[in-house]
Order: structure tokens, then C-alpha cells, then sequence
């Protein structure tokens, strides 16, 4: 049996070109709670969000056409009653393209039979829903250009007649003149080009909804979304943003899904601190959520579980910051012995040092003492052997005169 899929609301009606921005940017086909095209499902999203007294319900499928539901075209009927114009746009090609699958590299999606599936372009169904409804249908080509040929020729006399009657009732808010082409041209730009790589002809439709709604729904939706998407931190992100226009049971509900975010995101965390300080933002949100009446007993529950694991790092820290201090105490201990060691190594090379100087004075002092007594021992023994020279020859001369005398 085909997968059918599944269809969820992404963005509700806004006038806001930054959330629909948004919204665009964070689509992927992994976000999908159950793939496969089911028309019957998104028709039926899209309807329940319609305004009863909207005089203009336009809805723009973007999508192969496959129905594996096969039940769009009966869907169309019911709402072309409740003055619901479809407006469809074909993806592929009427041959087919395989499917890549995106967890086996080079492989593609296989039925329980073990046979490769394709995707084919149904632009006949396509054409009949568009038909019923009294919408229109076009290829949306590789340039995207069959978005804008639906918004020429059939959406702009509709915005143009939407906004005379306003006219005659309120005053027109400008705006919205430059919405629905806003819209067209950034889906456009996402099919060409998309914030990550477009798998070849892995189905996703894709529901635009053209008129205007609460804010801070719009946000919880995104918010909600991301978080499908594993991506917490954003939608951390818009909850906040979504809780500051928010009130009622919807506060509620992004309180506790403002903690479950902050709950997600702090898994991820590696620092300690960072982790607790993103741990007590989600203990925020549960406590939020149960002050203000949400009576949810899983609420309660993610709250203790939370707490619990909070004051275990807690203690942690505090743990890890004694230890850090006693080993901080330890270093410096250690420090100041070695600095001791070092001082009376210092001194007592020092002394070394001096002693050696005052030897080798004594030494030389002694040498040159030594020197000196040598030096006068040698002059005396010259001075001796001076005198006995001038003895021998006073003798021998009065040995001659007293020879003579005789």
C-alpha cells in the first residue's frame, strides 16, 4: 500500500512578510509529520482555516498531483460549496522521476515489493480540482513561471477587486497591495533556489494561504514547526516572540512548549554553566504555564523532571567549584613552597658565593704576603753577600799593606 501522508498548518494567515519569510525559509521535506501527497488532507487544512464571511477563499497547491489518497478531486467539490477557488500549480513531469532516498547514498525508494517507485506529474486530476473550484491550472515550468502567470491573469483582478470594495467600507490598508506578489515571488524563489539543496522529486505540498489572522498564532505555528524540525533554538525563539502578543489558553500551551524548547536545546549544551542557565529558562516556562492555570499534569511533570535534573548540576557546580578552589588553594601552596625553595637556594648560593670571594681574597692576600717576604728575604741575602764581598776585600787589602809595611 502507498504511504498517504499527512498535512499540518505551518503558517496561518498573516500580513506579516517577515513570518512568512520565516515560515519559507524553514521548510525542508523532513518536517513532514508523514510523507506522501495527500490533496484531500491539505484541501481540508486549508478550508478549516477560512474565514466564513471572506468574500475571496484562495488556496494554491503546489504539488505532482499523485494522489495516493485519491480522494482531492471529491474534497474540491465539498469546499467549491463553501466558495473555496483552488488554484493549482504542477511539479515534474508526466514519465516520472525516481526518488532519491536521502539515507542510503545513490539508493532510491523502493515498495514492499521491492520495486522502484516514481513520481509522476497527474495534471489531470490537477486540472479538475482547479476546474471545480473555478481556479485554474499551470505548470510551474523550471523557472517558476507558472506561479506568475496565475497571479497575472487571474489573482491580480481579484486583489483589485477586493481592495474597491474595501474602499468603499474602510480605509485600505497599502500593505496589502504588495502582499499576495511578496508571497508569490519568495515561494518562487524558494523552489528555484531553497535555503537547502531541493531532493529531486521528494514530494512535499506546499499550502499558501492568502489572508490575515493573529500574529501570535502565526508564531506559535512557526515555533512549532522548528521544533518538529530539531531546531530548537529557533523555535525557542519564536515562542518568545509569540508569548508577548499572546493571552488565554494559548499562553498556556507556549509556555509549556517554551519549556520543552529550552529543555531540547540545553542537551546540546557542552558548557555546564550554559546549560544550566538555558535549564532554568525552561523551568521558567513549566512555572509560567502552571501560575496561569495550565492544569496539563505533564506540565507538572516535565517541571519536576527538569528541577531534578537542575539542582543535580547545581551541586554539581558547586562540586566542581570546590574542587577548583581546593586545587586553586593547592597550586598556590605549592607555589609559594617552591618560591621559598628558590629564595633559600638563592641565599645559600649567595653565601657559596661570597665565601669563595673571601677565600680567593685570603688566598691572594696571602700570595702576595708571601711575595713580599720572598722579595725582602732575597734583598736581605744580596745585602749579606754585599757585606761579606766588602769584608774580603777590606782584609785582603791590609793583608797587602801589612806585607808591604814589612
Amino acid at each position: 500500500m502507498k504511504q498517504t501522508g499527512t498535512s499540518f498548518v505551518m503558517t496561518p494567515f498573516t500580513a506579516d512578510y517577515t513570518i512568512f519569510e520565516q515560515s519559507v525559509a524553514s521548510l525542508n521535506t523532513e518536517i513532514i509529520p508523514k510523507g506522501g501527497t495527500n490533496l484531500k488532507s491539505a484541501i481540508n487544512s486549508a478550508e478549516e482555516l477560512f474565514n466564513k464571511e471572506s468574500s475571496n477563499k484562495i488556496l494554491i497547491l503546489i504539488t505532482d498531483g499523485e494522489d495516493l489518497a485519491n480522494k482531492g478531486i471529491a474534497e474540491a467539490k465539498k469546499v467549491a460549496g463553501k466558495d473555496v477557488q483552488i488554484f493549482t500549480v504542477g511539479v515534474g513531469t508526466k514519465d516520472g522521476e525516481l526518488i532519491p532516498t536521502p539515507n542510503l547514498s545513490g539508493g532510491y525508494l523502493k515498495d514492499r515489493n521491492g520495486n522502484v517507485v516514481k513520481s509522476r506529474l497527474d495534471e489531470e486530476a490537477l486540472k479538475n480540482i482547479a476546474q471545480i473550484t473555478g481556479g485554474d491550472y499551470r505548470h510551474l515550468s523550471s523557472n517558476g513561471n507558472g506561479i506568475l502567470q496565475i497571479y497575472k491573469e487571474k489573482l491580480q483582478e481579484l486583489e483589485k477587486s477586493s481592495e474597491q470594495e474595501q474602499r468603499s467600507r474602510i480605509p485600505i490598508d497599502i500593505y496589502r497591495l504588495f502582499l499576495l506578489p511578496a508571497v508569490l515571488l519568495l515561494l518562487i524563489e524558494f523552489v528555484l533556489i531553497g535555503r537547502k539543496p531541493i531532493k529531486k522529486r521528494r514530494i512535499l505540498g506546499l499550502l499558501f494561504l492568502i489572508n490575515i489572522s493573529s500574529i501570535s498564532e502565526t508564531l506559535y505555528n512557526l515555533g512549532s514547526a522548528l521544533y518538529k524540525n530539531g531546531q530548537f533554538e529557533e523555535a525557542s525563539e519564536q515562542f518568545d516572540l509569540s508569548l508577548k502578543k499572546a493571552s488565554g489558553d494559548l499562553q498556556k500551551q507556549i509556555l509549556y512548549n517554551l519549556g520543552n524548547s529550552y529543555y531540547r536545546l540545553s542537551e546540546s549544551a557542552k558548557d555546564l554553566n550554559d546549560k544550566i542557565d538555558i535549564l532554568k529558562k525552561s523551568l521558567n516556562g513549566y512555572n509560567g504555564a502552571i501560575e496561569i492555570g495550565n492544569k496539563d499534569p505533564q506540565v507538572q511533570k516535565n517541571y519536576d523532571f527538569v528541577k531534578k535534573i537542575l539542582d543535580e548540576l547545581e551541586k554539581q557546580k558547586k562540586d566542581q567549584q570546590k574542587e577548583d578552589q581546593q586545587k586553586e588553594d593547592q597550586q598556590k601552596e605549592d607555589q609559594q613552597k617552591e618560591d621559598q625553595q628558590k629564595e633559600d637556594q638563592q641565599k645559600e648560593d649567595q653565601q657559596k658565593e661570597d665565601q669563595q670571594k673571601e677565600d680567593q681574597q685570603k688566598e691572594d692576600q696571602q700570595k702576595e704576603d708571601q711575595q713580599k717576604e720572598d722579595q725582602q728575604k732575597e734583598d736581605q741575602q744580596k745585602e749579606d753577600q754585599q757585606i761579606s764581598k766588602e769584608d774580603a776585600e777590606d782584609v785582603q787589602f791590609q793583608y797587602l799593606q801589612n806585607s808591604n809595611d814589612k
